[in-house]
């Protein structure tokens, strides 16, 4: 499994947890990358991470997640339902994109 627990930072108590991070798998064209993060991370700070890794900006960073579009980017990973070794597919608004529900 790619879960793991992050540091818990020198400052924080015993009532404020460690923060899960997760290895996410992504796909564009034929390749796929990994990216670990936290399940607290924004879709807009997701893309950041997602651009130079598929050669893209992120506002050009089109992500697909279980057949829906992931477009509100102040909502976190873990709001769309994310957890360890989820696969997102990557296109750029500028590719075609095959049909999706948006969320």
């Amino acid at each position: 499994m790619h879960c793991f627990k992050s540091r818990v930072p020198a400052q924080a108590t015993a009532s404020v947890p460690a923060l899960e991070m997760v290895r996410i798998h992504v796909k564009w064209n034929e390749e796929k990358t990994t990216i670990d993060c936290e399940l607290d991370t924004t879709i807009g700070e997701f893309k950041e991470m997602v651009g130079p890794k598929v050669d893209s900006t992120p506002n050009l960073i089109r992500l697909i997640f279980r057949g829906h579009i992931l477009k509100e980017n102040s909502r976190t990973l873990s709001s769309y339902g994310m957890a360890c070794s989820e696969e997102v597919t990557s296109f750029s608004s500028l590719d075609n994109v095959p049909s999706a529900i948006p969320v």
